[in-house]
């Protein structure tokens, strides 16, 4: 059985950076283990064996170097932007666009690393710990900053992960 482990999931405000495109779409079947192609073409691929990522300001993450103002997915040390677009229906229940399963989540690895923001505060919906427990999947939920430094332990290839900037 998988092991989760919750980060609070306290409401927060959302800012949005104008400046940042999305560059393609990420894709995720039900059944699927992982994200399945085409995923968006990567900004980062990480090179250096770990991750390196650091929460830089809020709303802002930099990633081997490239700096992002918005969410993203890394896949197996490629980074890819987050497509929240499905969990926005969710929106009003939970006063902010939560992780959820209907998004492209890399199931790949044993374990998902979820950064919740800067202060901890985003909200993951039940159906991704649901999934997860299906999967096998253990699923780490912690502060973007802590989540940061437990990738920078990790090698690339191992690294399945959500991260909130905000």
């Amino acid at each position: 059985m998988a092991r989760i482990v919750r980060a609070s999931l306290i409401n927060s405000h959302v800012r949005r950076d104008p400046r940042v495109r999305a560059t393609g779409d990420l894709q995720h079947g039900p059944d699927t283990d992982r994200v399945s192609a085409p995923l968006a073409p990567a900004r980062t691929r990480c090179e250096t064996g770990t991750v390196r990522a650091e929460l830089v300001a809020f709303g802002e993450i930099q990633i081997e170097g490239e700096r992002y103002a918005r969410d993203v997915v890394i896949d197996r040390g490629r980074v890819s932007p987050r497509r929240k677009g499905p969990s926005k229906a969710l929106r009003d229940r939970f006063g902010h666009t939560p992780l959820s399963a209907a998004e492209a989540i890399p199931w790949g690895g044993h374990r998902l690393i979820v950064g919740t923001g800067a202060d901890g505060r985003l909200p993951i919906a039940a159906d991704v710990h649901t999934e997860a427990e299906r999967r096998g999947v253990g699923m780490v939920a912690l502060p973007t900053a802590e989540a940061c430094r437990l990738l920078a332990e990790m090698k690339a290839e191992d690294v399945y992960a959500v991260i909130h900037t905000c």
